[in-house]
């Protein structure tokens, strides 16, 4: 797409299409790094000295998911001309403004916010119910995504 969009800059289907490659490829991304951020939490917690607190392995994954998400935004948000990366923010606000992308974007935060405070928390004493609300927030976002998307 950026090539034919190089070609014919005025042409608008080929930003429209850049556009959405780029926002279902932030989402598709964004979906493995919340479920991956989850899963590594829970093995962190469970692998942490209870003595100590265990911040290493905690630190750990809260690293690799700040790395995580800042590299997805990057290598996506990057290539884009600011012309584009306007567009790209007219579509998620846009976006934002629709029932099926609120759930979404609310099991997103919901999940990350649980991944983090089991990680940033020792004191939690039922980690996995935390764990277990964050998967369930984003997978019921989800189907109700496409519950609404289908109304």
């Amino acid at each position: 797409f950026r090539a034919a969009a190089a070609s014919s800059p005025q042409e608008e289907v080929f930003h429209r299409n850049i556009v959405a490659t780029v926002f279902g490829s932030l989402v598709k991304y964004g979906l493995m790094i919340a479920v991956l951020t989850v899963f590594a939490a829970l093995i962190a917690v469970a692998g942490a000295d209870p003595g100590a607190g265990g911040w290493l392995p905690r630190l750990i994954v809260v690293g690799l998911a700040v790395a995580g998400w800042t590299t997805l935004l990057v290598t996506k948000l990057r290539p884009l001309s600011r012309y584009l990366r306007g567009k790209l923010r007219e579509a998620v606000l846009a976006a934002l403004r629709t029932n099926r992308f609120r759930l979404l974007a609310a099991g997103f935060v919901i999940n990350q916010a649980c991944a983090f405070v089991v990680l940033l928390d020792p004191a939690i004493s039922a980690p996995e119910l935390l764990i277990t609300i964050a998967n369930v927030a984003l997978l019921g976002a989800m189907a109700l995504g496409r519950i609404v998307r289908r109304t």
